[in-house]
């Protein structure tokens, strides 16, 4: 009798200190379903927003933008200065960014752009360590690779780059892709790690 009290007393004591799961949290935005509420680069920050807490040598943005043309660019944001290294793997592009060390938590999801009319199909970021050369094995520096995964073989290829700092004082690269050699495909399966 005593524990059946006990439980209905914590259970009466849980529901009356939960805050009401409809109501937004005071000062949060709140977005139409499909409007894009990430970050636009080189845009500088609205008046009166607070700056973001961002960490040093860390990737904390990486985003795909899709052109009308079918053409596609990714752009990655750090507050530090990094470099960019490209290089293929069958028809895989693999991207290091030198000189991060860490992610932001939204940059570990992947990117699944197959239904954007694009060449680009998925991108996925991951923190990796040093790796030397060995016999028939390339070695690499530490970073943040990103693997780029194309829809089409024929469209694997290495971006164009280029390096900015923004008007928000962030320090941005950007990939280009050009339009795919056969528009309009979307692939039944990419390459996922299993």
């Amino acid at each position: 009798m005593l524990r059946v009290r006990f439980a209905l007393t914590l259970a009466a004591l849980l529901v009356a200190a939960a805050p009401a799961a409809a109501q937004p949290a005071e000062g949060s935005v709140i977005r139409k379903e499909g409007e894009y509420g990430g970050v636009t680069p080189g845009e500088a920050p609205e008046k009166g927003a607070k700056p973001a807490r961002v960490a040093k040598k860390s990737l904390n943005w990486l985003g795909f933008t899709p052109a009308e043309d079918g053409s596609a660019e990714l752009f990655f944001q750090a507050v530090d200065p990094f470099t960019v290294s490209q290089r293929m793997e069958g028809a895989t592009l693999v991207v290091l960014l030198e000189g991060l060390k860490k992610q932001a938590r939204n940059t570990r999801r992947p990117l699944d752009a197959r239904f954007f009319d694009t060449s680009v199909a998925r991108v996925t970021a991951k923190v990796v360590r040093a790796k030397r050369a060995k016999r028939g094995s390339a070695g690499h520096p530490a970073g943040v690779e990103v693997r780029v995964t194309f829809k089409d073989k024929k469209d694997a290829r290495e971006g164009t780059v280029r390096t900015e700092k923004g008007a928000d004082g962030m320090f941005y690269a950007y990939l280009s892709f050009p339009p795919p050699a056969t528009p309009g495909q979307i692939p039944d399966a990419v390459d996922r790690p299993q």
